[in-house]
């Protein structure tokens, strides 16, 4: 049997989408959608390789086309009406061939080096100075952020399908469960970090399209991430002694298939961010603290263990 065939069996078997609103399966459509293409390094718009992560993809943008099929939506009413609003990444933006040059002939090891996009004037003083921003986490739910960054750090939703949870209503005069009471929808649970914290990412990919979503004109390349998360820790434990933190890999969940004791509110985020495949350093308090400020730390000259990619240079 053909594989989207079998995608879609085992989909109608666990039709988690099925009490989402259409512009809610749109929503997420765009979300896959925009994780399984990307801009290669022959600035082409290109899907991901199945085996670097695009069969998960694929196998989740086939559950899409398999709900708008059991909604009787005809494909060519789908084209359009998914099309609207989609965002993709512009492989023509002068930016990408110089993104791709700027790479070339460079000692860049992509898997075990860190990338940080951003404005040169910002990265430029990291090289030089080592004088870093690290913003709260409660900075990143600004509204007027772009939508690679603007995300609400300290809560995150799942949607968990009525099939999928043990669901008991107790009859307050009998203290008995009452039979035959069903949710008529998803059930949602939503974690709340207790504190907020402080927190610097990286990626673990480099691309042109990174440059286009964060606005950057420059990336400063980490090749020694754990010498330098632990400058970084070094500095962060002279401002707050007595709070606890961590450097690792971001872990992204899918809200519809996941567990509410999945989450671990520090490290993990919405899967429509997968395609960064963000690191981060996060440093929070032992005790609950509402709202924190930026600070500035300085971990001294970084040249020996990271380089600056200019675009304009490129």
């Amino acid at each position: 049997m053909e594989r989207h065939k079998i995608w879609r069996q085992q989909y109608r078997a666990h039709r988690y989408m099925e009490y989402l609103s259409d512009s809610e399966v749109k929503l997420r459509g765009h979300d896959i959608f925009v994780n399984f293409i990307t801009i290669n390094m022959e600035g082409l718009i290109s899907p991901l390789a199945l085996d670097s992560g695009g069969q998960y993809w694929i196998i989740l943008w086939t559950h899409i086309l398999e709900e708008y099929q059991l909604r009787g939506l005809p494909y060519d009413d789908f084209k359009k009406e998914f099309s609207t609003g989609l965002k993709i990444p512009d492989p023509t933006s002068p930016k990408v061939p110089k993104a791709i040059q700027a790479i070339q002939g460079k000692s860049i090891e992509l898997g075990s080096f860190l990338f940080k996009f951003g404005e040169e004037t910002h990265l430029k003083d990291i090289l030089k100075y080592g004088r870093i921003r690290i913003a709260p986490a409660s900075f990143y739910k600004d509204p007027s952020l772009n939508s690679a960054i603007q995300d609400n750090e300290l809560e995150f939703t799942a949607h968990v399908h009525p099939s999928k949870v043990d669901f008991k209503v107790i009859d307050q005069s009998t203290g008995k469960p009452i039979d035959n009471i069903t949710p008529s929808g998803n059930i949602s649970f939503k974690t709340v970090s207790t504190t907020d914290f402080y927190v610097f990412c990286a990626a673990a990919s480099y691309g042109p399209r990174l440059y286009l979503d964060f606005n950057a004109d420059c990336c400063l390349v980490i090749k020694e991430p754990n010498k330098f998360a632990d400058k970084v820790v070094s500095q962060l434990k002279l401002k707050h002694p007595d709070w606890k933190g961590a450097f690792s890999q971001v872990y992204y969940l899918d809200p519809l298939n996941y567990g509410p004791k999945d989450v671990n509110m520090f490290l993990s985020k919405h899967f429509r961010y997968a395609y960064q495949n963000e690191w981060r350093i996060i440093w929070h308090p032992r005790a609950s603290v509402s709202k924190l400020e930026p600070i500035f730390i300085e971990v001294g000259n970084c040249e020996a263990d990271c380089e600056l990619l200019k675009l304009d240079e490129s």
